[in-house]
């Protein structure tokens, strides 16, 4: 499930965009051994001027880089929510795809490895094979709020890398969070 903002504050994505476009990307790393996701935490200065302008603080803000090619449909193991703030984006050939609640039955696990996560836990990484017609899919025209308990992934087709700043929610659910970015629906 998403929930697109089409007014959400432009000084955030301003800030977003001026990071990514000047930061040093060499300490950039690549998320969960995934050699076309690669990822960079944002500074704390950077992170303080978000969470002001949010109406719920967050628990934590990356950079996410992906290159061409696609992911699959996958849950994530850590955080419930994700806002994903378009920062550089091939309008024409990138997608963010979750899966429609119609069609979770329908879903084929795939097997994936277990994952050790930063503190030492070890989660049970679920992927799922992708078919178009069980998947809704968005064009990263605005920023979004994401359910990362449901199936979602992305793709990138051209050799444009697509780059969001990557807000995570840990503990409040989608659900609980809905209703205070309602107001930039």
């Amino acid at each position: 499930m998403i929930c697109v903002l089409p007014n959400f504050p432009q000084a955030v994505i301003d800030a977003a965009i001026n990071f990514s476009t000047t930061t040093d990307t060499s300490n950039e790393f690549s998320l969960g051994g995934d050699p076309r996701t690669f990822c960079i935490q944002c500074p704390p200065d950077l992170i303080s001027f978000i969470n002001n302008s949010l109406p719920v603080p967050a628990d934590d803000i990356h950079r996410f880089r992906f290159t061409k090619g696609s992911s699959n449909p996958h849950c994530d193991s850590r955080r419930k929510v994700a806002l994903q703030i378009p920062v550089q984006i091939d309008y024409s050939s990138s997608r963010c795809f979750y899966a429609k609640e119609k069609f979770l039955e329908k879903l084929v696990e795939i097997e994936s490895p277990n994952k050790t996560g930063d503190d030492g836990i070890v989660r049970r990484s679920q992927r799922w094979q992708y078919k178009s017609e069980y998947f809704d899919h968005y064009d990263y025209l605005f920023p979004f709020l994401m359910d990362t308990k449901y199936p979602h992934g992305g793709y990138v087709v051209s050799d444009t890398n697509t780059i969001l700043l990557s807000v995570s929610y840990y503990d409040l659910s989608y659900k609980q969070l809905l209703p205070a970015f309602s107001k930039f629906k």
